[in-house]
């Protein structure tokens, strides 16, 4: 997977980015139809300070948080 395209992916930290990339592939193989959270779906990533979380932001406005025991959570 490469992540290096997508806006925000620069200011993450090497721990942000491991587990940006472990979490988004488990997340994708939970999916029904995975093709809308394609990495060419994403509009951003950032570190989210007060949760504690890499968060995924999507076109089609969704927001996930991944965090580093490999959850995820909807906005």
């Amino acid at each position: 997977m490469d992540f290096t395209q997508i806006k925000g992916y620069d200011e993450l930290d090497s721990n942000q980015i491991s587990w940006l990339a472990n979490v988004y592939a488990q997340h994708m193989d939970t999916l029904d139809d995975p093709v809308k959270y394609n990495l060419e779906n994403i509009k951003k990533v950032s570190w989210n300070n007060g949760l504690q979380t890499v968060d995924i932001h999507f076109v089609n406005g969704e927001l996930v948080h991944y965090n580093s025991t490999g959850e995820w959570t909807y906005e």
